[in-house]
């Protein structure tokens, strides 16, 4: 495959609903960290143009890109937890 054909192949890939989700995660990923440095390191308009590609072209919402740990307990889902669940309710 030539040059330009894996150019051709990447551009479709990147603008597929695929690649910008992939992009986009990136940009989420990449703008925390970058926000972590401090000092004259920091590179603030690296991070503002980020944060201008994330909102506008590749805009999923934050859920999707870093979903959460749920802030209820766990169910019993499992056949195995039934099973035991089942079992300690007969005791």
């Amino acid at each position: 495959m030539t040059k330009e054909e894996n150019l051709e192949i990447a551009g479709e890939f990147a603008s597929s609903m695929r690649g910008r989700f992939i992009i986009a995660k990136a940009l989420h990923y990449g703008i925390q960290e970058l926000e972590k440095v401090e000092g004259v390191h920091k590179e603030v308009s690296d991070i503002d143009d980020m944060h201008y590609l994330k909102e506008t072209v590749f805009n999923f919402p934050v859920e999707v890109l870093a979903p959460r740990k749920a802030a209820y307990p766990r169910t019993k889902s499992t056949l195995e937890d039934l099973r035991l669940s089942q079992k300690s309710d007969r005791l």
